[in-house]
């Protein structure tokens, strides 16, 4: 598995936005642990700013220094995107991620029609979670075509569009969606087979104490405020402090089972 992780962001950042220094040396290594300890193979690349310090050699990744224009971050992502798959292989999966999100598990569907690539819906908002794509194995030139077809549409209906959100738009657009469907659903259009998959179930928020709870999710993603919040999980899920996860998920497991709410641990996460 090939993954395509982003890093993108603006060398000029708001007041009180997360420190960049801290998404290149923090997390992006536990971003990429948690990926080889599902697929041992994967392979990484990164999309991010020449201003971004990332330990590359630690993960012999491959990084794409792109400069930031006044284009849209997400329009630039999506262009990457394109010209990844581009020079890639086509017997090869590939996983589109981003720098703040941490993997529970390995990927499990059962979806007995054919499909080429895999994006995230929600039944709010955009309905589209443009931070996940997953493309299968020998599907490139499908998941080149869709993803040109998503590009035209930003360039054509929503380049002037000031936030994000806007590549969200293209990719429902481009998959044809009239309404989020009810469950996994494959929507055929002439580019592709898309597979939308509830959002969910596959790539969820976490909560203050997701690290005492996991969550039942395939990716974590510690989007906004949430990134504090991320050294935390890692060390009670996956680092030193594992221990004292299991502890804790013991601890919890035996109040549910005096009838409290629900609680998972981590090897529970992955979806079924």
């Amino acid at each position: 598995m090939a993954v395509f992780l982003v890093d993108l962001k603006r060398p000029t950042a708001p007041a009180g936005a997360y420190p960049q220094r801290h998404l290149g040396q923090r997390m992006w290594p536990m971003f990429c642990d948690s990926v080889l300890r599902q697929y041992p193979e994967a392979r990484f690349s990164i999309l991010t700013t020449p201003e971004s310090t990332l330990p590359n050699q630690l993960f012999a990744a491959h990084i794409f220094a792109h400069p930031i224009g006044e284009r849209p971050l997400p329009y630039e992502r999506l262009r990457h995107y394109i010209r990844f798959l581009e020079e890639g292989e086509d017997d090869c999966s590939y996983l589109f991620l981003e720098s703040d999100m941490l993997m529970l598990g390995r990927f499990r569907l059962d979806v007995r029609e054919e499909w080429d690539l895999a994006i995230a819906y929600k039944n709010k908002g955009m309905w589209i979670n443009a931070g996940m794509l997953l493309v299968r194995a020998g599907r490139r030139d499908a998941a080149l075509g869709f993803l040109r077809k998503a590009l035209q549409i930003y360039e054509d209906r929503y380049l002037d569009h000031p936030k994000w959100g806007a590549d969200q738009a293209a990719f429902r657009d481009a998959a044809e969606m009239v309404q989020p469907p009810n469950c996994p659903t494959v929507q055929s259009t002439p580019e592709a087979r898309v597979l939308l998959v509830p959002r969910e179930d596959y790539t969820r928020y976490p909560t203050r104490f997701a690290a005492l709870k996991p969550p039942r999710t395939w990716i974590l993603h510690f989007a906004g405020p949430r990134k504090k919040w991320m050294s935390g999980y890692y060390w009670l899920q996956f680092g030193k402090g594992a221990w004292l996860g299991r502890l804790l998920s013991r601890i919890t497991g035996a109040r549910n089972a005096a009838g409290r709410s629900p609680s998972r641990s981590l090897s529970e996460t992955s979806p079924s």
